[in-house]
């Protein structure tokens, strides 16, 4: 059986210091386990601990060390805590003297009380010493923190504990892995607002305002804002996405001025050519049945070329002006110049069909495209407020 010196792993010279700091050591280590998980461990945890305070009352007091000494042999070779380097052991073969007490003389009861009652399931406090009991989050002798909670289970143990009792998580190396991650995600985020920004000049060197507006949604209050927002107002990047958006916006509303305005005079020069064609031939038939059924001829019968262009003609404009500009506005700037042309000079035929259908038809569409350009002028107007 080891004796006290070898079960706190220090030699018999130790000074009072040292024994004290051994004796703290090994205790710390014993009462971090009382609380262990497994039953077993526990027990043992408790025993040695009881122990320990024993090996404390014991070799903390000079009377009752000097009597523990004699009992291992080192009787008048110990002096002050220190070994006697004059004095000879007393054995004739010249082995060390047995480290274990002799049977045959107990320590006697005088020398040996019982150690004082302690609190032995308890979380120390490293200021004052005082123990607490176990789930304290405060010392109750001075209000040091002794407790905390674990960061990533959430179990409450003791400060001093370098790993979790449950999880076994070290917190220090949880906080550091949790900010490595964050500054990763971060820097993660940073890359994506920085591409968009690359995207958005891109296309906006392009001409295609309407991926750039797209690109642009990452940023809130900004672009064609549809899933998730990068970036906020008070983020630096903020006011460069600011600028290309309304870069954007200039560049959109310019080419829905110029190319709405040639479809517009296209489709009013189709309808005027249309309508003076349609007007001619009905004037030639108005001619042969006049003929046919010796009717004067009524020479109001001549404008009709010229009102049938003009009503086709100014019919075709408006169509051809307000498709257009729906196309633009909503759909432009994601292809190349030619498609947004051809999409762009198709969509008035669309609107053109469903107002054939009748005016209930049509009323519906124009409620619809002012519902629309509502939305999109109050949408707009916040943009630039912001």
């Amino acid at each position: 059986m080891p004796n006290y010196y070898e079960i706190l792993n220090v030699k018999p010279t130790a000074s009072m210091n040292e024994l004290q700091v051994a004796i703290d050591e090994k205790y710390n280590q014993c009462r971090r386990l009382v609380t262990h998980h497994d039953p077993n461990v526990a027990n043992q945890a408790t025993v040695a601990l009881q122990q320990i305070e024993k090996i404390r009352a014991i070799l903390m007091s000079p009377d009752h060390k000097a009597v523990y000494d004699e009992t291992l042999g080192l009787s008048g070779s110990v002096v002050g805590g220190l070994l006697d380097p004059q004095s000879a052991p007393a054995n004739p073969s010249g082995a060390m003297p047995s480290m274990v007490p002799p049977m045959a003389r107990p320590t006697p009861a005088a020398y040996a009380p019982a150690p004082a009652a302690v609190p032995i399931e308890g979380w120390l406090c490293t200021k004052c010493n005082s123990i607490s009991q176990v789930g304290s989050l405060f010392c109750k002798s001075c209000g040091n923190e002794i407790g905390q909670n674990c960061p990533k289970c959430g179990t409450m143990y003791e400060r001093t504990a370098k790993f979790c009792p449950s999880c076994g998580v070290n917190p220090q190396q949880f906080a550091e892995e949790q900010a490595t991650a964050r500054t990763q995600a971060l820097e993660k985020q940073r890359q994506g607002i920085r591409q968009k920004l690359n995207e958005a000049e891109a296309h906006l060197q392009n001409g295609k305002y309407g991926l750039a507006k797209d690109a642009l949604g990452a940023f809130e209050g900004l672009g064609n804002s549809k899933g998730q927002v990068l970036c906020k107002r008070d983020e630096p990047d903020w006011q460069k996405a600011q600028v290309l958006n309304q870069n954007a916006n200039t560049a959109r509303m310019a080419f829905i001025k110029q190319n709405t305005l040639k479809i517009t005079i296209g489709y009013a020069a189709a309808g005027a050519g249309l309508g003076f064609i349609i007007g001619v031939i009905a004037l030639i038939s108005q001619i042969s049945s006049a003929i046919s059924n010796h009717i004067p001829f009524n020479w109001s019968y001549l404008s009709r070329p010229i009102l049938n262009g003009f009503g086709l003609g100014v019919g075709a404009a408006i169509a051809g002006a307000i498709g257009s500009g729906i196309y633009f506005f909503l759909f432009g700037g994601r292809r190349s110049l030619n498609q947004d042309m051809i999409f762009g000079a198709l969509s008035p035929i669309l609107l053109s069909i469903t107002m054939a259908f009748g005016p209930v038809c049509f009323g519906v569409i124009v409620v619809a495209v002012l519902i629309v350009f509502g939305l999109i002028t109050f949408v707009s107007a916040n943009n630039r407020r912001g």
